[in-house]
Parts: structure tokens; C-alpha cells; sequence
């Protein structure tokens, strides 16, 4: 075979591994009415966390996504709201989209409420593990931190806050940081909106909001089958959002 004939294959090739081959990214979003928001995709492909009397289950919908008027935003000015709408029957925690391991049905869940609401104040932390079996590797999620009272506020704040991952096996502890704050302003907590195992491999994924507060989200998906070396869990996808509407 000669040079041309080689370059021309081998173009061939590449252009069969194009666009319309590529893995799609994962997205994460939760619907509602915003001032601004990361775009995401509309229409089928998504995927949503909804709660039953018996637990969570994963199931396909749809999304409608499109610009809306923010708030106090004229009638002149061009629409920078966004609108993230699924079927209305659906009340859904999370919805996802762009992975190969999501598919319908019951989910493997923890519970996400635990005394004092998703937010873990320092010292406290929360089960994770999935397996009740007597050899099952445990879970948790751990807060650490120091409460402070800023000069001048009313309120309570945190000094070196974070979030912490910990995997406790019969012979070994790994530890993961999944939120790390300096200065942690009580009216914008990190919350846990939900784990449990949405990759179906026995090990817990998690939905944070890392900084929660009244008019903002910055939600993350950790999924554990795409860990790295020396990682619990994978981070796939953040979406961040201002409102509402």
C-alpha cells in the first residue's frame, strides 16, 4: 500500500471517531424557575431521582429548557432567566443525563435527613453504606470544622469546614475531601441532597449542593466508578444556578 493510500485510511478512520461518536458528557441539574443558570440540554435522554413510600427509584423523562425573563428584568431586555421543566406529574430530586450506567428502576439509597437536616454541622456525620452484610465495607460522611461568631454577626460561622468521605474496610481506611471551606458563612451551608448508588456497583454515589443558600446552588455528582487513583468517588458534573425566577 502506498503513502497516499495509507494517509487517506487512516483520515477515514478519524473521521469515523468523530463528533457523532464521542462520549457525551454527564449533565446534572434540578428543575425549577431560575435568574441564571448553566444551560443544559433539552429534550429526551434525562434521567430523574424521585422519591416512593419505599424508597428512591431512577427514572427516564424529559426535559423542556428554555429562556425565560429574570427577575426585575425589563420587557426590553433580552430573556436571561432559564426554565428547567419535566412532565408535571414528576417531582424529582435531581435529573441527570450522558452516562451509560443509568437505567430505570429502584435505587440502592441512604437516607439523607439526618437529625439536624442535610447540613452536617462539625462532628457530626452521616451512614452511607449500602450493604447490611457482616463483612460490608461502611461508609460515611464525616463534617469537621470550628464554629465561630464573625466580629459584629449575630450568627454562627465556621473556621476550616469541610465535607469528608471515609471508607472504613475490615484492614484499611481511605478518606476523601468532597467540600473544603475556610470561612463558612451559616446562611450558605453545603447540604447532601441525596446518595445512594446510582452506577450500580454496590459502592454509594452523592448529589451535594456546595454552596447552599437562599437564592444559589452549586450542585456536584460524584459517582464512585469514576474515581481515580486514591479516590472514593469520581466528580462528573457541576451546575450552578441564581434565582428563582
Amino acid at each position: 500500500m502506498n503513502v497516499v493510500a495509507i494517509i487517506s485510511l487512516l483520515s477515514g478512520v478519524l473521521n469515523a471517531a468523530g463528533p457523532d461518536t464521542a462520549e457525551e458528557s454527564i449533565q446534572v441539574a434540578i428543575p425549577g424557575q431560575y435568574s441564571k443558570a448553566d444551560e443544559v440540554a433539552s429534550g429526551d435522554g434525562w434521567w430523574g431521582i424521585t422519591r416512593h413510600s419505599h424508597g428512591f427509584t431512577l427514572e427516564a423523562t424529559t426535559t423542556t429548557v428554555k429562556a425565560i425573563p429574570a427577575l426585575y428584568q425589563s420587557a426590553q431586555e433580552k430573556p436571561s432567566g432559564l426554565s428547567i421543566a419535566v412532565p408535571d406529574d414528576c417531582d424529582f430530586i435531581a435529573i441527570l443525563r450522558g452516562s451509560p450506567l443509568l437505567r430505570a428502576g429502584p435505587l440502592q439509597s441512604t437516607r439523607v435527613t439526618p437529625r439536624n437536616g442535610s447540613f452536617l454541622y462539625p462532628g457530626e456525620k452521616m451512614n452511607l453504606t449500602l450493604d447490611s452484610g457482616r463483612e460490608a465495607v461502611h461508609f460515611e460522611v464525616r463534617a469537621i470544622g470550628t464554629a465561630i461568631i464573625p466580629e459584629g454577626s449575630p450568627t454562627i460561622g465556621f473556621h476550616n469546614y469541610a465535607l469528608i468521605l471515609i471508607e472504613n474496610a475490615l484492614k484499611n481506611t481511605r478518606r476523601q475531601t468532597l467540600v473544603s471551606v475556610a470561612e463558612l458563612n451559616i446562611f450558605e451551608k453545603p447540604e447532601i441532597l441525596w446518595a445512594g448508588d446510582l452506577d450500580r456497583d454496590g459502592k454509594p454515589d452523592i448529589i451535594l449542593d456546595r454552596t447552599k443558600g437562599e437564592s444559589q446552588a452549586d450542585i456536584a455528582l460524584f459517582l464512585s466508578s469514576a474515581a481515580s487513583d486514591g479516590e472514593l468517588v469520581g466528580l462528573v458534573a457541576d451546575w450552578m444556578s441564581l434565582g428563582p425566577c
